[in-house]
């Protein structure tokens, strides 16, 4: 199986996360409609507010082998509490890649949401 690397999105990655979100295909099944770039620019801008809100929760770029970026990955944390995991897979790709969270992310977690 491939290896693969999670690594959050920064503000020189709006090119990888556009290519999802502007294909009819990817958003057919989340929002029935791809994004206009405006549109994308805006969602972006707000994963990486999140993204700087805690360590290890998040929205990840999701590279294998030789850093090619295969899907989006977020781990958040609502605002009451809740987790929410979503994944969405760049259409070229056709190899199953498992997602492991790490025990640390976990851990965090439970901590953060007193349980």
């Amino acid at each position: 199986m491939e290896k693969i690397h999670l690594q959050k999105f920064e503000p020189g990655d709006f090119d990888d996360y556009f290519e999802l979100f502007s294909n009819q295909d990817v958003m057919a099944m989340i929002t029935e409609r791809a994004l206009p770039i405006e549109e994308a620019k805006q969602n972006f801008q707000k994963v990486l507010e999140r993204n700087k809100q805690f360590e290890q929760f998040g929205t990840f770029k999701v590279y294998g082998g030789r850093k090619k970026f295969i899907r989006l990955g977020s781990l958040i944390i609502n605002d009451d509490r809740r987790m929410k995991l979503k994944s969405i897979m760049n259409p070229e790709e056709t190899a199953k890649v498992k997602l492991y969270i790490n025990d640390n992310a976990i851990s965090s977690f439970k901590k953060f949401a007193h349980f």
